[in-house]
């Protein structure tokens, strides 16, 4: 009986390590796309590295009102609340609404001519085998 109740307990605490790891690594994979995303925008103004911005949840559609041209700002604020959620129950959204941030992703930019959020997620997929 005592091997069986240590056995459940071990097995028990396995699966909460796992699951506490697993969450870990979402967690740090999403603030590895946040800052290559934020890190390969173009900066002119700052604002659309401004408008890069995280949600838990559901996209908020919302357009920014703000500048960062350091980035240090909106990486910050981004990972904060990567930091914070709870991948497993909550969708983790990086989104940027502004009206040309596809054409800066299409590469109509000499700053970023091969885009931003394809090669964040190409690198991310490359660093962690997935």
């Amino acid at each position: 009986m005592t091997n069986l109740a240590s056995f459940s307990r071990g097995l028990r605490e396995f699966g909460l390590n796992v699951k506490d790891k697993s969450k870990q690594h979402v967690r740090d994979i999403s603030s590895e796309v946040l800052r290559d995303i934020v890190n390969g925008t173009p900066v002119d103004t700052g604002h659309a590295v401004a408008n890069w911005h995280v949600n838990l949840g559901a996209p908020d559609g919302k357009e920014i009102n703000d500048i960062d041209p350091g980035r240090s700002s909106t990486i910050s604020a981004g990972e904060n609340i990567i930091r914070n959620c709870d991948p497993h129950s909550q969708v983790i959204f990086i989104e940027n609404n502004l009206k040309y941030i596809s054409s800066l992703e299409d590469g109509h930019s000499a700053q970023a001519p091969s885009g931003m959020v394809e090669i964040a997620i190409m690198n991310a997929r490359n660093r962690n085998g997935l």
